[in-house]
C-alpha cells in the first residue's frame, strides 16, 4: 500500500538536495523544488496500475530524471522512501539502445509517423500527470521545467 501524496511530499532529504543543488549549479531553492518535482513523479510511478496509463519522462523534464539518478546514489535512503511511500521500488528503466536506434531508424524512414507517436505518447502522459496530480504539475512539468531547464545534459 502506498502513502498519500500529502504524507509522500513531506519526507525530506537535506543530503540529497544539497547534493543535487552543488552537482548541477543550481541554487538549493531551485533542487528543494524540484526534489518535489521527482518525489510526485515517484509516488505516481508507485499508483501506476494496468488501468493507468503510462507516463513517460521525456528528454525536456530531463533535469526530473537527473534527480532520479541522484537519489539512486543514496541507495539506502532511495529503498527506504519507496517502500515507505511508493509501496514498491520504483525500477529505473532507461530506454534501450536497441530501441534508440530502431527509433531513429523509423524517423529517417517516417518522421511523421514518428512525430505522431511521440505526441500521442506526449498528450496520454500530460493527461494522466493531470488527472493524477493535477493542472498546476501537469504545466510545470511540461511546460514551466522545459522552459527553465530545456533538455540538459541531451
Amino acid at each position: 500500500m502506498t502513502a498519500t501524496l500529502e504524507a509522500t511530499l513531506e519526507y525530506q532529504n537535506k543530503e540529497l538536495v544539497y547534493y543535487f543543488s552543488n552537482y548541477n549549479g543550481i541554487s538549493l531553492a531551485e533542487a528543494e523544488e524540484l526534489f518535489i518535482d521527482l518525489k510526485k513523479w515517484l509516488w505516481l510511478c508507485g499508483q501506476l496500475d494496468d488501468s493507468s496509463r503510462t507516463v513517460h519522462l521525456f528528454q525536456e523534464q530531463d533535469i526530473i530524471d537527473q534527480f532520479w539518478h541522484c537519489f539512486l546514489l543514496f541507495t539506502r535512503d532511495y529503498i527506504i522512501f519507496c517502500e515507505t511511500y511508493c509501496g514498491t521500488i520504483i525500477c529505473h528503466h532507461p530506454e534501450p539502445h536497441l530501441r534508440r536506434v530502431r527509433q531513429k531508424e523509423k524517423l529517417r524512414s517516417n518522421p511523421g509517423l514518428v512525430i505522431k507517436e511521440n505526441l500521442s505518447l506526449l498528450r496520454e502522459s500530460m493527461e494522466e500527470v493531470g488527472r493524477v496530480l493535477g493542472a498546476e504539475t501537469a504545466w510545470r512539468w511540461y511546460h514551466d521545467i522545459p522552459v527553465r531547464y530545456g533538455a540538459r545534459g541531451a
